[in-house]
């Protein structure tokens, strides 16, 4: 049974970060990040933001509501969801094993 309890706590530490990617929202970013340069004498760059190119991304952000809750306001980041990603696929590995090894049928 100690087996189990431990997988089902590392299963519920997982809750806190997939309840933020299911209920929060999504918002479109938009930010200008630097072009690389042409190495050319031919090319004069006047202008600084000539050289910019608009990059997309997207962020699960915390409303107001859920700021004035108490509710965790820390961007998860993309470091935060790979690393969500691999202890799930751990989880889920964990479960497999046990499932195989300690319910398996006779």
């Amino acid at each position: 049974m100690t087996r189990w309890e431990a997988i089902n706590k590392d299963c519920e530490n997982l809750f806190g970060t997939r309840r933020r990617i299911a209920h929060q929202p999504v918002r479109a970013q938009e930010t200008l990040v630097p072009m690389q340069r042409l190495q050319s004498s031919h090319y004069l760059y006047l202008d600084q933001t000539a050289n910019m190119i608009s990059q997309a991304s997207f962020e699960i952000y915390t409303t107001e509501i859920e700021k004035m809750r108490g509710k965790d306001t820390t961007p998860l980041t993309v470091t935060d969801l790979q690393n969500h990603q691999k202890r799930t696929s751990e989880v889920r590995s964990q479960m497999n094993a046990f499932f195989e090894e300690v319910l398996k049928p006779a």
